[in-house]
């Protein structure tokens, strides 16, 4: 299998396995539902520091993983594991508190994406794929 590049042949998204697009799809999702709360919650004390750092986060796991090596599925699942335990806190504690219908809902949207990107991520085709990208790459390094 040759080595994608989506950075230089966008073109080639086509041809990555279901469960990678699936992942990619899930976690951008996730992360434009998890900004759209993160502004609700945070609508008057919002700050631009605030939104840089939630900016970072998401641009960084994006770009990471779009890399297509194991290394950096390897650090979406880590990120992703984060945000999923700040969720189930942020869930349960929306649920005990007088929030609104709203927030916990979006609160258990975004656990879902992230749970669902995890998940496409950790599967066996996924890992594969990856594994065969970085593998093929030191390969070619070698020549």
């Amino acid at each position: 299998m040759e080595k994608i590049n989506l950075f230089n042949e966008p073109k080639r998204f086509v041809e990555l396995p279901k469960t990678v697009k699936m992942a990619l799809f899930t976690l951008l999702a996730a992360w434009v539902v998890h900004f759209y709360l993160v502004f609700r919650m945070f609508e008057d004390p919002f700050s631009e520091n605030m939104f840089l750092q939630q900016a970072a986060l998401a641009v960084i796991s994006f770009f990471v993983l779009l890399k297509l090596k194991n290394w950096a599925r390897i650090l979406c699942i880590t990120g992703n594991v984060i945000v999923l335990i700040f969720y189930l806190f942020l869930f349960f504690t929306l649920i005990g508190g007088s929030a609104s219908t709203l927030l916990t809902g979006l609160a258990l949207v975004s656990l879902a994406l992230f749970a669902a990107s995890t998940f496409f991520l950790l599967n066996a085709e996924s890992a594969d794929f990856f594994k065969r990208q970085s593998a093929k790459a030191r390969s070619s390094a070698a020549d």
